[in-house]
């Protein structure tokens, strides 16, 4: 039995009640862990074994689903006072979409008994009841601490007697043990939310057994499901498929078809009628499975005979049979795996699918949608399924399908064929043969390497890595998915902008530093691929509270860098860049001049979409499935069923009566639906961030008296252009040529704009969307994933974010009393923007950020315009938030200028996300730039300390309202040390020290990040900034030595220090160069009175200069006693 088989077998699941499958769409699946602990009762013999046993049930239906979890065997043993207790600290985790408050968790307490014949028994001795959800249909509140479960005698299987009432409590019948209760804990566990496509619903599993797909838990504790991660998939393409039937494929559908239609005339208990079934499409499913389920839906592929298809289109078909060719299943199309994963219970699952139809008595063909008689039937004939053999490569597969009552993963009934007649025994099943690629990024890397081997040798490192890298991010820019133009428009951003990097440390989630790369070198240039190895430098800005903040062009190398401001290099960060083409059938064309126009609809008059009409047109068939009015429609679904009456005929005209009623009902509303869709028009925008789209409406006064039309809108973002200026401005942008009339609007006392229209006159009116208001969805598409992402690959597909959010704005153009003369429906979708910079400051919490950045040179910005009269032009800036104040400042003609922001911060540890457009032009038609500003929010401590001298201090730490294993990072681990150092336990609503110490290495003012993180969930509880104001200690002696520079072995130096007091004492030795100075001894003891020389080896430097090293020479208490000067003089 293979792996795939044994994972098969042993997790499959018992289905919820039929009734519970019927909501559309589904809920949210909850996640759930379960910890039981302690199992204590009177009733516990010492020495017995027990086993605890959990499962699913629904109270409304008495109906248990999933699978029985059972823990370990465990002895119990003596508890005082004259009780007994079994230790188990099991940990079960699952997950369910049924969020319904009769939705539990039944825990069964099991006793191992010895028979007489020397062998064991199993006794069911107990159950409880565990709550899932209450009466909102909400998981659960998670307890602060552990839960004590009532248990009741006897077995679990008295919840399906029919008496049993729900909730427990109300059941007679149900008695409680006595002093006797199972110690628990359940809560919500978000990090099993990533593993949702590999782990089933209602499965109850361990975290210490195994579930494909995922990677070993780290550490001792041995469970992979606290926090889960992903193993890394691999791509796989199956091409060139095609099926064999046998004994052939016209002699397996005419035997199938003659069953078919046998059956159904079984059921219909007719004699023959004429009619019978035809094959109408045959499917091929094709997915990944872990054993568990699916990781994604599979894919559905249609299969054509192969005597159907053109000569030469069966290039995978062997030709050397006679009737192989004409006779099997031929797969048109390429299939791409991309959940594969490199583990011995992954399989690809294919499944065969017929779709049958019946016929008429006349011409033996089937029917067209609206004269078929019955809906039309699917059936599974065969399934199969591949374990890919890792290392392989390309290769052919040839696998034998199956059938009949094995149970396969797609969960359904498979057709068998009856045994033959002719050979005597079964038909053989048939095969499904392919060939299989991977596609993995050694092969991407590699392939690049093939197709750029005439590139210059030097741009390669000196030995390039073939393993896969720790995190791969793959982009898929595929012609088809693109609109017009806009190729063109990616391709420009490659040649302009920048990829920004941010670095975080995974475990104390502090920020390491940020790189950016230029995105130019992925340009090919007509080359079948390029690669870039690069070396980025991981850099962090320091900024002091009230220094002044430059942009990114302003502090290039050689630019003159403000006070308060220093960049550090914290690492660096090796990248490799590829770009391989792949061929497309078509290419995107230029970009279309996009109609600035829009106009009113003509008098034709559309049914409107949405109601299951059959529309047939001459250009082309649109065709929809008619759904029945109880489908669409809920009140009319209410109606006939409330006070139906008994018998079929009285009902039959019961139901014509009541949709006769709703029909008149309805008459007037869909008439005035058919009415308002024949003047609506409708125009498509795609917005982004700062960026105003303009259009203009082309409005006719259908009368032949005049009237004063008032515009109405229902969205601020969308605005009527009254200015004539800015109109101008927009139709110079945009080439438009319709003509702009001066002062053609009146603003009514409530602000709406009106235009006064003579007879059959038509005017256009301008129209300008822009939002600044940034788009969740959109944010959270194209930023940062966050810091649980994982290292796993991600294939994206560029234009085809998931995330978007359409948005539908009505305007409409009213004349007197109300009464609509066109109406204009505005789609508005947005689009993800570009971030030019990014910012981030750290801030005390609860208090305003006041920022002064200045801007680069206006000419080096991307899109301002050339050759300005009257030199440097006005800047603009508009802010995402209302709630901050955003302006720009001009110090003077030819002065810099500068951008202020004032930002209220929340409290910790809060992060505030924004953006800021710059413009040029005064009417903020689009952006030069956009940056991007993250705010975190600390609680800010002043300490006041001393450089090389140990300043204790304690933090009060707040616990939640659940216990929560935490450790606190931070910034600078030289010079602040946290007690305790590792995890400790933070209690629920509890109040707990936290005791620090600060040791500066120099003097003056700086900034040291404090994160305070939750280890199980991976989340940041508290944050403190720490603002050292440091002074520096009274130099006592001072020496000076010279080494010689550029290498060399160092040098050893000594010196001597005489202790003051009359009893001996014990020192420390520290220095603020570790890297220049080290000592033979970190401490030493001196008798009173008494010299003592001090070791120490002064590494060597690769500069020349001088370096002034301290050495702090402190007390047991580690406060300072003296402090040695030494000046180094490398020469």
């Amino acid at each position: 039995m293979g792996e795939w088989e044994r994972v098969f077998r042993q997790h499959r699941p018992l289905p919820p009640h039929p009734q519970r499958g019927r909501a559309r769409p589904p809920p949210r699946s909850a996640a759930f862990r379960c910890v039981l602990k302690h199992l204590h009762g009177a009733a516990l013999c010492q020495g017995t074994e027990y086993q605890l046993r959990l499962s699913l049930f629904d109270a409304t239906y008495h109906h248990f689903f999933g699978r029985t979890w059972r823990s370990s065997w465990r002895a119990a043993s003596p508890a005082p006072p004259r009780s007994a207790r079994a230790t188990f600290n099991e940990v079960v985790y699952f997950h369910t979409s049924l969020n319904h408050p009769g939705i539990a968790a039944v825990v069964e307490v099991v006793m191992r008994a010895g028979k007489g014949d020397g062998g064991s028994q199993h006794l069911s001795c107990g159950f409880g009841i565990i709550p899932l959800f209450h009466g909102g249909s909400e998981v659960t509140e998670p307890a602060t601490e552990d839960r004590a479960l009532k248990l009741y005698h006897g077995t679990p299987r008295a919840l399906l007697h029919p008496r049993f009432q729900d909730p427990v409590e109300k059941n007679k019948y149900m008695t409680v043990m006595e002093k006797s209760h199972l110690q628990y804990g359940l809560k919500s566990h978000q990090p099993l939310e990533a593993i949702f496509h590999l782990l089933p619903e209602n499965l109850l599993i361990s975290g210490l057994q195994t579930v494909p797909g995922l990677l070993p838990a780290r550490g001792d504790t041995g469970d992979c499901l606290q926090r889960p991660r992903l193993m890394k998939t691999v791509t796989c393409y199956l091409e060139r498929l095609f099926i064999q039937l046998y004994p052939s494929l016209e002699e397996f559908e005419e035997e199938l078809l003659d069953l078919l239609n046998s059956d159904r005339l079984l059921q219909a208990n007719t004699a023959p009628d004429g009619e019978e079934m035809v094959v109408r499409e045959r499917r091929l499913h094709v997915g990944v499975h872990n054993g568990l389920r699916f990781v994604q839906a599979p894919q559905v592929a249609v299969l054509v005979p192969g005597a159907e298809l053109s000569p030469g289109r069966c290039q995978g078909v062997p030709s050397s049979r006679a009737r192989d060719a004409g006779q099997a299943l031929v797969l048109r199309s390429r299939i791409q795996l991309s959940e594969m994963v490199p583990h011995p219970a992954f399989r690809v699952c294919f499944l065969l699918e017929y779709v049958f139809c019946s016929t008429g008595r006349a011409g033996g063909k089937a029917l067209s949608g609206s004269a078929r008689s019955e809906a039309a039937d699917m059936r599974s004939v065969r399934w199969a399924v591949w374990s890919p053999v890792p290392g392989t490569g390309d290769t052919d597969v040839t696998l034998p399908l199956r059938g009949g009552a094995r149970r396969g993963p797609c969960q359904t009934l498979v057709y068998r064929t009856p045994p033959s007649s002719r050979q005597g025994k079964h038909v053989e099943s048939g095969t499904v043969q392919f060939h299989v690629s991977t596609d993995s990024e050694e092969h991407l890397v590699t392939a690049a390497e093939i197709l750029c081997k005439d590139r210059d040798e030097s741009k390669k490192p000196p030995t390039p890595s073939l393993k896969p890298p720790g995190l791969q991010l793959k982009y898929m820019v595929d012609p088809a998915f693109l609109r017009p133009g806009e190729q063109r428009w990616f391709l420009r951003y490659l040649a302009e902008h920048s990829l920004q990097i941010d670095v975080w440390d995974g475990d104390s989630l502090l920020h390491f530093g940020s790189a950016a790369i230029k995105l130019e070198p992925l340009l090919r240039q007509g080359q079948l691929a390029v690669r870039t190895y690069h070396e980025l430098e991981v850099a962090t800005t320091e900024y002091e509270p009230d220094g002044t903040v430059l942009g990114r062009e302003a502090l290039r190398h050689g630019a003159l860098r403000p006070l308060g401001v220093r960049v550090a290099v914290r690492g660096h960060l090796h990248l490799c860049l590829a770009n391989i083409g792949h061929p497309c059938e078509e290419m995107p064309g230029q970009l279309p001049s996009h109609s600035c126009i829009v106009t009113a609809p003509d008098s034709t008059v559309t049914a409107p979409g949405g109601r299951g009409y059959s529309l047939n047109t001459p250009g082309g068939r649109r065709t929809a499935w008619a759904r029945r009015l109880v489908d669409v429609d809920n009140e009319l679904e209410a109606a006939l069923r409330s006070r139906r009456p008994e018998g079929w005929p009285k009902q039959r005209a019961w139901d014509l009566q009541v949709i006769d009623s709703y029909r008149d009902h309805i008459k007037g509303e869909s008439i005035y639906q058919m009415l308002s869709q024949a003047i609506t028009a409708t125009r498509t925008v795609h917005a982004v961030l700062g960026t105003a789209e303009f259009f203009e409406f082309a409005l006719k006064n259908p009368y032949s008296v005049q009237h004063t039309v008032t515009i109405e809108v229902d969205h601020p973002e969308l605005s009527v252009i009254l200015d004539p200026r800015e109109w101008r401005h927009f139709k110079e942008l945009t080439k438009s040529v319709t003509p702009v009339e001066e002062d053609m609007f009146h603003l009514r006392e409530d602000l709406k704009p009106q235009v006064y229209l003579r007879p059959s006159e038509t005017v256009h009116i301008p129209f300008k969307y822009q939002t600044f208001s940034a788009d969740p969805a959109v944010v959270a598409a194209q930023g940062p994933a966050g810091l649980g992402t994982g290292a796993n690959d991600k294939a994206h597909s560029f234009g085809k974010s998931g995330a978007k959010q359409t948005k539908l704005i009505q305007v409409s153009f009213q004349v007197s009393r109300g009464k609509p003369i066109a109406l204009l429906r505005v789609k508005v979708e947005p689009q993800p923007h570009v971030v030019d910079q990014t910012f981030r400051f750290y801030h005390p919490e609860l208090t305003f950020l006041k920022k002064t950045i200045r801007l680069p040179p206006w000419h080096t910005l991307p899109g301002t315009p050339v050759g300005v009269p009257g030199g440097q032009p006005e800047m603009f800036v508009r802010c995402s938030d209302p709630d901050i104040i955003c302006e720009t400042k001009s110090l003077g003609p030819g002065e810099p200028q500068d951008i202020f922001l004032k930002v209220a911060g929340g409290p910790s540890p809060q992060i505030k996300k924004f953006f800021v457009a710059i413009y040029t032009d005064a009417w903020l038609a689009a952006p030069v730039q956009i940056w991007q500003f993250y705010l975190h929010s600390l609680q800010r401590l002043d300490v006041a300390c001393t450089a090389g001298q140990l300043t204790r201090l304690s933090l009060l730490l707040r616990g939640t309202a659940a216990p929560r294993r935490v450790r606190a990072f931070t910034s600078h681990p030289q010079e602040l040390e946290v007690d305790p150092n590792g995890a400790f336990l933070l209690p629920a609503n509890g109040i707990q020290d936290l005791y620090i110490g600060v040791r500066p290495r120099r003097a003056g003012s700086k900034f040291i990040y404090l994160n305070l993180v939750d280890v199980d969930s991976h989340q940041l509880v508290s944050s403190w900034l720490l603002c050292l104001s440091c002074r520096q200690p009274l130099i006592s002696k001072a020496f000076e030595i010279s080494l010689p520079a550029g290498g060399g072995k160092g040098c050893n130096k000594r010196i001597t220090y005489t202790n003051p007091y009359p009893s001996p004492r014990l020192y420390f030795l520290c220095t603020n160069r570790p890297d220049l100075l080290q000592f033979r001894e970190d401490s030493f003891e001196v008798a009173g009175g008494e010299v003592y020389t001090i070791g120490l080896r002064f590494a060597p430097s690769q500069t020349v200069g001088e370096e002034e090293i301290l050495i702090h020479i402190n007390d047991h208490e580690d406060k300072n006693e003296e402090t040695f000067c030494v000046k180094v003089l490398y020469q």
